[in-house]
């Protein structure tokens, strides 16, 4: 499973970039945040079919910065990892990763503001890495799972493919 680069987007190609953010650009201005009537606004987090851009389910988040993880196997090591992030309006912060093995596509030391540590047989890395939105190659064998609010969904189910996971108003049809 691989995340968009740390630095954004720039790793990607021209095209693969540009679509990319005409698809966050899209969900971010065609939901603007409807208000409730206690006066709060309702942020869903999308999981997004790429590169059609098609929406495949969205999960409430209930509050500005409430936070998801994502699990799965790494494909090397076979080993469970764990990514926190945080959502609000304007994108996602990825908050934590924990991994019991360093890897391909795993910090190998912190960054500028960053912890790196152990607890217990897991490596722990806090921070606070900014995205627009997070691309992910999902593959079964690697179980990916979302986890919004207790609520998980196997982002594997629409089979192998590329997903994205954006922050977006909730419809009427989101559970």
């Amino acid at each position: 499973m691989r995340r968009a680069p740390a630095g954004g987007m720039s790793g990607l190609p021209v095209r693969a970039r540009r679509a990319c953010r005409a698809l966050f650009a899209a969900c971010a201005l065609a939901t603007a945040l409807p208000v409730t009537a206690a006066g709060t606004e309702r942020l869903c987090l999308a999981v997004i079919g790429l590169p059609e851009n098609k929406a495949l389910t969205a999960a409430p988040l209930y509050a500005e910065g409430a936070s998801f993880t994502v699990t799965y196997l790494h494909a090397t090591t076979r080993s469970p990892v764990r990514e926190t992030y945080r959502a609000d309006a304007t994108g996602l912060t990825q908050v934590e990763i924990r991994f019991a093995q360093p890897a391909a596509g795993l910090p190998t030391a912190a960054g500028p503001g960053e912890t790196w540590q152990r607890e217990g047989d897991q490596i722990v890395v806090t921070m606070a890495r900014r995205f627009d939105g997070v691309r992910l190659r999902v593959r079964a064998e690697q179980a990916p799972m979302l986890d919004v609010a207790g609520r998980q969904t196997a982002l594997a189910q629409w089979g192998d493919r590329l997903v994205g996971l954006v922050p977006t108003a909730c419809s009427t049809g989101a559970k």
